[in-house]
């Protein structure tokens, strides 16, 4: 009976488990338990139920405004601190806040793995919203423990810990004006924060942050401000609370309490400036924002002014208000006033007309002013900066006049953790030789090949009662667990005085699993649809590192790509590598600076499948715990051939060691891991959110996903590939930050300029067409010119097909379709993807009006699409008008993803034009030859007038026509009628033996253009 389970029933909605214990001593131990208990770590009480199993709860995600609290049980409060058992019958968890009418936040335990996040959203009666971000956590019990119950750990997602020794202040950004939103922080004292925001108004110009007054509802993504106790401080800039990594700020003093004017603030003043670190640090399930001081030395940024009798002015650009002066030969610590303003600093020097723009991130060798980029200086003048009427604030003017702008230069180097920016005169600093963008010719150089490598792992140490090694007697009897192959592997290292260049490529790799009975043949292998291309490297790295720089060691390019591959995961071989998994004995703190100017970690594909096991009795504890971490934390389900998509990184002048370094890339391919995993269950939930990883180490970061098979390392240009292509079209200009997007991103880019390609091309040749068949050349000309301005004019055309679709079109209905409205909007969504086959496309009904969205970017397709519903909605009487048949018949033609093919639309605009033209000019020379050359208005057979007149462009005069209409007889009306039969006989006859599509097409064209 050791490790018996049983389930309890107590009627249909309570439930709890049973289990039996055989200990050693004898003793029979039976344990009676909960599957889920829930626990309340925040600081916020909470009601907790489960919903009833109705028709509607297992189909929340569809209608979530279906579930509710049950009305005839009141619901438990979970108070701070406390833990209770759910003993319902439920895979749902309805959770609201126990103060104030809150919206309800629902868990769903069948899908949750790991962590989340939950919102509750609380409205207020001026129109905000107050919204409490909840995380949400599976605790793994120890492999000794003997309480298998699954325990979920409810914390605040954000909690603000104040470690200075002074009272600060905190407040969401945008609300630091509201005396009311701001909270008090003990010293030593930790805080929840709530985040607050206004819908449907504009909020703040920041690019990855959302504020009070953002459109969105979105709370993982908003900033928050600090400032201290006294009121002479300002508040400091915003610091997004969901960017892990540790952000410094410069406070200052407010205006209204310094004397002196702004552009006189003097560094050596220390009581004008503080320097604060804020570092945001996760602990699952929540992120601990903590604040203190930081000293003038352990700032990121160094500022020395190496001039000899000149001081300098410097602001960050976009915070023209905090000018602060250097005097000449000081130094000063530097930290961003305001961190979603550009990293760019604005320096300015007395007694000169110089403005310099500087990049504090990139290290630069030292350059003359004058040749800096970009318009780096320019002339100053009084009434255009105030900085031009202080320039003797640090002296006389004699000895501002002894500086010559031409010899002033800078340069930005790395002291340690620091960038240092240096202004000086060519005449006092040291010549360095400059860095050369190209290669020199190699003084060394090393290149190595290995056919075959391969590394074996094996199963031959293991441990005995008395703690010594015991191993087979014979080598041969060692038991395999995985063999490594790798296979045309290639060096190549060449060393120049300036630079040092190194490249590994990979042809084949794979991992083969060698132990008897495993169930796949290969752990990891190049994907099936790869792996027989010839040349084509999997696993592919370059590294270009100066040799002008050791410390910190300044790496120019890195670029680490590899190909799909395929993952097959069982856990049985997974348990037996466990035991090989052991912790570094080296120091952390050894790990030296890198500066790495431009850093590729390519996105990786895999195709992976997994495949649960049975727990085994010889389990030591790390197995024990490594599976606990499967089955009880992570959950990963039986899976095949499913596609992960963990996303590429791209960094820009970042300076970290590598010890920091691989703690983010695990931070970042661990959070896809677990998205991946949920999708794989097909779970609604996500992990929690985080914004960025590297916007405290690199100016900017890049975080997509895109095939990696199109990120190929060029060597000679070192800058090509896609990762140059995506960054140029998102680059957000003077702007830091983290760009991250979930999803192919280049998949997106290319179907959007598909798009807006189709989109112009529809669009001119419609206009085009339609001006060839009413004017002829002239027509089509002017046709050409319609449909550019048309392009031009109507921006909606080209937005609306970078969204996949076109603008959404509403059809108001003469009555409102009542209970037969889920009837109407599967008919109609089932008739146009079978009519037009426009997978976007999407209907919905609701009252009196359908809604059409995404729209194709044609306006013939659209108004086809339109004309379709709208006969539709005539025939069930919801539309006032009458039908056609042969009108419904001539539409039903088949549109697929051929039309959205550019050259084939082409090549049917060009014959469309072509059959126009020729049954143009047959037209005009039939009814030539029937007026025998004669001018048509002088033939006396008023019945072959409108036959043989020629067309005069489109120009008709109102007053014969007129005329005409009066004087037709009933006599030329049944003739018009009997020659119209006759053509049309005619044309069906002939067009059934004509094999040519194009003749036919002429052929039928010229003869139906004289049926009336």
């Amino acid at each position: 009976m050791n490790g018996l389970h049983k389930e309890l029933n107590f009627g249909n909605s309570w439930c709890a488990r049973l289990k039996m214990l055989h200990n050693d001593d004898g003793v029979l131990q039976i344990l009676v338990f909960s599957q889920f208990a829930a626990k309340n770590s925040s600081n916020i009480p909470l009601l907790v139920c489960v919903p009833k199993n109705s028709g509607y709860s297992w189909s929340f995600w569809n209608r979530p405004n279906k579930m509710h609290f049950p009305q005839d049980e009141a619901p438990v409060t979970l108070n701070p601190g406390t833990t209770m058992s759910l003993f319902r019958r439920s895979s749902y968890i309805l959770f609201k806040l126990a103060e104030g009418s809150s919206e309800i936040a629902i868990l769903d335990l069948e899908s949750f793995s790991g962590s989340t996040e939950l919102s509750l959203k609380t409205p207020h009666a001026d129109g905000s919203i107050e919204v409490i971000q909840l995380g949400v956590r599976i605790e793994t019990t120890s492999s000794g423990s003997k309480d298998p119950t699954r325990l979920i750990n409810i914390s605040s997602r954000y909690i603000i810990s104040n470690e200075s020794d002074e009272i600060i202040y905190v407040c969401q950004d945008g609300l630091q004006e509201d005396e009311n939103s701001a909270k008090a922080l003990e010293a030593g004292q930790n805080v929840s924060l709530t985040a607050q925001f206004y819908p449907g108004q504009r909020g703040s110009s920041v690019e990855h942050t959302q504020f009070v007054g953002s459109a969105t509802s979105d709370s993982s993504f908003f900033s928050i401000r600090f400032r201290f106790f006294q009121n002479c401080w300002d508040w400091t800039g915003p610091v997004c609370a969901s960017a892990i990594g540790s952000f410094c700020l410069r406070v200052h003093r407010r205006m209204d309490y310094i004397d002196s004017a702004p552009f006189d603030i003097q560094t050596k003043d220390a009581e004008m400036f503080k320097f604060v670190a804020v570092e945001v640090e996760e602990k699952s399930p929540s992120l601990i924002i903590h604040f203190h001081k930081q000293t003038a030395d352990a700032v990121p940024y160094r500022i020395e002014n190496a001039l000899s009798k000149a001081s300098i002015f410097f602001h960050q650009k976009g915070v023209d208000d905090i000018v602060t002066t250097l005097e000449a030969g000081k130094r000063t610590g530097y930290a961003w006033d305001n961190l979603s303003q550009p990293h760019k600093l604005i320096i300015s020097v007395s007694g000169t007309q110089l403005q310099i723009e500087v990049k504090l991130d990139k290290l630069v060798s030292w350059k003359p002013v004058r040749a800096s980029k970009k318009n780096a200086f320019r002339l100053l003048f009084a009434f255009d900066n105030q900085l031009a009427t202080s320039g003797a604030v640090d002296g006389s003017s004699a000895n501002v006049q002894t500086i010559d702008p031409m010899k002033v230069g800078y340069e930005i180097v790395a002291d340690g953790f620091q960038r240092v920016l240096r202004i000086s005169e060519d005449r006092i600093v040291s010549k360095l030789a400059k860095w050369q963008s190209h290669l020199s010719l190699p003084s060394t150089r090393f290149d190595l090949r290995i056919p075959v490598f391969s590394i074996a792992l094996v199963e031959c140490l293991q441990y005995n009662d008395a703690r010594t090694i015991s191993s087979p007697k014979d080598d041969n009897q060692l038991p395999f667990i995985v063999s490594i192959r790798m296979g045309n592997l290639f060096f190549e290292i060449l060393n120049t005085k300036e630079h040092c260049l190194f490249q590994l490529k990979v042809e084949t790799l794979s991992v083969d699993e060698r132990w008897e009975g495993a169930p796949f043949s290969a752990m990891l292998r190049v994907h099936t649809e790869d792996r027989f291309k010839r040349g084509e490297t999997v696993l592919q790295m370059a590294t270009v590192i100066s040799n002008l720089s050791s410390d910190p060691v300044h790496v120019n390019y890195t670029s680490i790509l590899l190909q799909t591959i395929d993952l097959n995961l069982d856990e049985e071989t997974l348990m037996k590598l466990v035991p090989f998994y052991r912790l570094s004995l080296r120091d952390s703190k050894s790990s030296i600076q890198i500066y790495f100017e431009r850093l590729e970690i390519h996105p990786i594909k895999i195709i992976a499948s997994f495949l649960p096991g049975q727990p085994m009795p010889d389990y030591n504890s790390t197995q024990e715990t490594f599976r606990t971490l499967l089955h009880s934390f992570i959950e990963v389900p039986s899976i095949r051939g499913f596609t992960v998509e963990l996303n590429g990184v791209l960094l820009t002048h970042a300076l970290l060691t590598f010890r920091q370094l691989a703690i983010k890339c695990a931070q970042h391919y661990s959070w896809y891991a677990m998205r991946a995993v949920y999708i794989a269950k097909g779970s609604k939930l996500l992990p929690p959110a985080f914004t960025s990883l590297f916007d405290d180490s690199a100016a900017s970061s890049l975080d997509v996903f895109f095939d990696p098979s199109r990120g190929t390392v060029d060597i000679q240009g070192l800058t090509l590939g896609m990762f140059n292509f995506l960054s140029n079209g998102l680059k957000k200009r003077g702007l830091s930050g983290t760009n991250r997007y979930i999803g192919d991103l280049e998949h997106t880019m290319k179907t959007a300029g598909s798009n807006i390609l189709f989109a112009v091309l529809t669009e001119v040749s419609d206009n085009v067409l339609k001006g060839a068949e009413t004017g002829g050349f002239d027509g089509m000309v002017n046709g050409f010119r319609r449909g550019i301005l048309n392009v031009s004019m109507e921006p909606s055309l080209l937005r609306t097909a970078v969204m996949k679709g076109g603008s959404s079109r509403r059809i108001k209905l003469d009555h409102s379709a009542g209970t037969d409205e889920a009837y109407i909007e599967g008919y109609l969504q089932a008739m146009l993807d079978t009519l037009f086959q426009q997978s976007y496309l999407k209907v919905k009904v609701v009252d009196d009006q359908v809604l059409l969205k995404n729209m194709p970017p044609s306006s013939v397709l659209a108004d086809e699409i339109m004309s379709s519903v709208r006969t539709f909605l005539i025939s069930e009487g919801l539309l006032a008008g009458e039908t056609s048949a042969t009108a419904i018949r001539s539409r039903r033609r088949l549109h697929g993803e051929n039309d959205k093919r550019i050259v084939p639309a082409v090549i049917a605009l060009c014959e469309q034009l072509f059959v126009i033209f020729a049954v143009r000019a047959l037209r005009n020379e039939t009814r030539s030859w029937l007026s025998w050359g004669l001018d048509s208005s002088k033939i006396a057979n008023s019945k072959l007038g409108n036959l043989i007149k020629k067309e005069t462009g489109g120009k008709v005069e109102i007053g014969k026509e007129g005329e005409q209409k009066e004087t037709r007889s009933y006599k030329g009306i049944m003739f018009s009628f009997i020659f119209s039969s006759a053509m049309a006989y005619m044309d069906g006859r002939l067009c059934r033996h004509i094999p040519n599509r194009l003749a036919r097409r002429i052929v039928s064209g010229f003869l139906l253009s004289f049926v009336e």
